[in-house]
């Protein structure tokens, strides 16, 4: 939903699917964000069938989100990135962001939900 409600407001976006990445291994994790060099990542991940979840409570463990030192890794080599990449990457998302700011994501998402 949010890949389509992304793509109806023209925001630029890279949605990635079980088979593009592994969310249960770090490495494959790591290698899709080295591929993709996202400036924002919003992790939809879930195992949210309960019933599932209740059937195979390892595999809902493994992922959903729970590697606090993952993520902590992850932000640090994000803030130890190359200045001037990171500068160009925030003019690129400030720019962008004039004309697709939360409220035309949250109209767009509505509607599609509704479609």
């Amino acid at each position: 939903d949010l890949v389509r409600a992304a793509a109806t407001q023209n925001i630029e976006h890279v949605g990635l699917a079980h088979e593009d990445v592994e969310v249960t291994n770090p490495e494959s994790v790591a290698a899709a964000i080295r591929r993709v060099a996202p400036t924002l990542v919003i992790n939809c991940a879930g195992f949210h069938r309960v019933d599932a979840c209740e059937e195979d409570p390892r595999q809902a463990y493994l992922v959903n989100p729970h590697d606090l030192e993952g993520v902590k890794e992850t932000l640090m080599r994000a803030l130890e990135a190359d200045p001037l990449d990171a500068a160009r990457r925030m003019r690129v998302m400030r720019r962008h962001l004039r004309t697709h700011d939360v409220q035309a994501w949250a109209r767009a998402y509505l509607a599609a939900l509704r479609s």
